[in-house]
C-alpha cells in the first residue's frame, strides 16, 4: 500500500484513522480504511514529525545540509499498520542545487517511543531487527485482518528480514506465512531475497510443509 491519507481530529494531532489504496495484484486500487477506537490515543504524523525533529542527531544533520547549498526535502510520511499500532516511515531527501533528482539521504522509523535513524531502510532494520515487533504503550487494536492478508503480510516480513540478513527472523515469518496458507509459496523458491536461505536445512523443511487450506 503506497497511497494513503491520515486523519486527525479538528484542533488535535492524534491519529484517528488512515485510508490506503492497495497496490497488490487483484486488489489494485481497492481502498482500505482503518478507524481507530475513540478511547485509544496514538500519536499522529505531526507529533511523530516533531519527535524526529527534536532528535539531536537528526536536527544537527538537517541544519548542516541546509547550510551547504542543498535543500532538505521531506516527503509524505508513511503510516504502516503493524499488529496493535503503527510504524511511521519518514524518508529524508537532499536536493542539490545542480541536481535534477533528489537523493535519499536518511530514513527515520518511529514505532511508539522507538526512533531509528539510518542511511537506508536495510540499515535501520539491522540497527533494530525487532522494529516490526515492538509493542507501543499507545497501542490500538486494528480491525482484524483475514488469514490470507496475514499470510501475505508475514511473507513480506520474511522477505524484509531475509534481505537484511536476519536469517532466524526470516525463517520464523516464512513458517508463519506457510502455516497461514500463503498461496504463492513458490515465491520463497524464486525471490532473490531468499537465495542465501535455500541451502539451509530449516528452509528445506519449511518448503516441505503443507500449507493451510484457506
Amino acid at each position: 500500500m503506497t497511497s494513503q491519507t491520515q486523519f486527525t481530529p479538528r484542533n488535535k494531532q492524534n491519529l484517528i484513522g488512515v485510508m490506503m489504496a492497495r497496490c497488490d495484484g487483484e486488489r489494485l486500487g481497492e481502498l482500505v480504511f482503518l478507524q481507530l477506537p475513540k478511547q485509544e490515543v496514538i500519536q499522529g504524523p505531526l507529533q511523530v514529525e516533531a519527535l524526529i525533529n527534536q532528535d539531536q542527531n537528526i536536527s544537527k544533520d538537517l541544519t548542516l545540509w541546509n547550510q551547504q547549498g542543498s535543500q532538505v526535502l521531506r516527503s509524505q510520511m508513511l503510516t504502516l499498520p503493524i499488529d496493535q499500532t503503527f510504524l511511521y516511515v519518514a524518508p529524508i531527501y537532499i536536493q542539490a542545487a545542480q541536481a535534477r533528482m533528489p537523493q535519499l539521504k536518511k530514513v527515520a522509523l518511529v514505532r511508539g517511543s522507538t526512533l531509528i535513524y539510518a542511511d537506508t531502510y536495510e540499515q535501520a532494520l539491522k540497527l533494530d531487527p525487532e522494529v516490526f515487533e515492538h509493542r507501543s504503550t499507545q497501542g490500538v487494536l486494528l480491525q482484524e485482518r483475514s488469514v490470507e492478508e496475514r499470510a501475505k503480510f508475514h511473507y513480506y516480513l520474511a522477505k524484509t528480514y531475509a534481505k537484511a540478513g536476519a536469517v532466524e527472523r526470516a525463517l520464523i515469518y516464512i513458517r508463519k506465512a506457510i502455516e497461514e496458507g500463503f498461496k504463492e509459496k513458490k515465491k520463497f523458491e524464486e525471490d532473490p531475497e531468499f537465495s542465501e536461505l535455500r541451502e539451509l536445512p530449516e528452509f528445506k523443511q519449511l518448503m516441505a510443509m503443507e500449507a493451510r487450506v484457506l
